[in-house]
């Protein structure tokens, strides 16, 4: 009964986003069984610049560092894949992901490299590792945001903020609250994913006369074109209304206030984290048995102190 129910959850799923979660799954499964050292497969900008290692673009977006890593990236990737598959089509995401991959690992590597070379002198940069699908998910992510109809979206229910800035908000809550986070790497796919926005990577992908004539042949109309979950280019049409058909397309400008509002919204509520932990501190002082004065006193320099910390933070909370 799990079983059938498995299948119909996954036959509901577009075929692309099935296949690529698939094969992440899938190779994840086989570092496991067969306890295979990803460190010879983990995207490592020096082994790719200066030894000719480019399938670790490829690998080191596929495979992940543990179980948790893949659940969460695959659950992301399903929501994002899907939606965004139903909208463009299967061949088109396909190559969407195939270039988002290449190039995500290429903007990679070139920012480590800089950072090596020009910026810091350090080698520790371009010897770093990174392993796993974010980035493709935060190119994909930004894509999504800019097709969205909502003008907010929640984060984490902390607060709002403009749609087409989620991605980039989410990368800066990510980078402060959790370790072990390829800053470097996230920010690549979004990067990526302003590419493919503003049509910076149209060059490199197939023309729509392209992908109507693949779906064409017999070998992939028979073998893929025929399953339920497979979805066709153009897709069919999606039902909008008079505002949404209007809506213009992306401005750079726009999308620059978005930022600041942001980072706005970022610093308010990560200030707003600050003063209940001073606040909290103030209050347990108080309960050990010191004088209202005294409490009220602690409590203000606690509150100094998380405004000066705050202006000093690059970020400016």
């Amino acid at each position: 009964m799990r079983n059938n129910n498995l299948g119909e959850v996954a036959g509901q799923v577009p075929l692309c986003t099935l296949a690529f979660a698939t094969l992440c799954i899938i190779l994840q499964g086989c570092v496991f069984v067969f306890n295979t050292n990803i460190g010879n497969y983990v995207l490592i900008p020096s082994r790719i610049i200066y030894l000719g290692e480019y399938y670790r673009v490829i690998t080191g977006a596929l495979l992940h560092g543990g179980l948790m890593h893949i659940v969460f990236n695959m659950m992301s990737f399903l929501s994002i894949g899907s939606s965004l598959e139903v909208a463009f089509g299967t061949l088109s995401l396909l190559f969407t992901i195939l270039w988002s991959m290449i190039l995500a690992g290429v903007v990679h590597c070139g920012a480590e490299w800089v950072m090596t070379v020009w910026v810091t002198h350090d080698p520790t940069y371009v010897n770093q590792p990174s392993v796993g699908f974010s980035g493709v998910i935060f190119t994909l992510a930004l894509m999504e945001s800019y097709r969205s109809t909502q003008p907010t979206r929640s984060v984490f229910g902390m607060m709002r903020v403009p749609t087409r800035m989620y991605p980039w908000v989410l990368l800066v809550l990510l980078s402060v609250f959790m370790r072990d986070i390829s800053f470097v790497g996230h920010l690549s796919g979004i990067l990526v994913g302003v590419m493919h926005v503003y049509g910076l990577t149209k060059p490199l992908m197939p023309s729509p006369a392209f992908y109507i004539e693949m779906e064409s042949y017999w070998w992939v109309r028979d073998s893929i074109g025929l399953r339920h979950n497979f979805v066709p280019y153009p897709p069919p049409a999606l039902p909008t209304t008079a505002d949404e058909q209007e809506q213009p397309g992306p401005s750079i400008r726009d999308s620059w206030q978005s930022c600041c509002d942001s980072i706005g919204a970022c610093r308010r509520s990560l200030g707003n984290v600050a003063a209940r932990f001073g606040a909290s501190s103030a209050h347990g002082q108080n309960a050990n048995g010191r004088n209202s004065n005294t409490a009220g006193s602690v409590g203000a320099d606690s509150r100094g102190e998380t405004e000066t910390r705050g202006r000093l933070l690059p970020w400016g909370v």
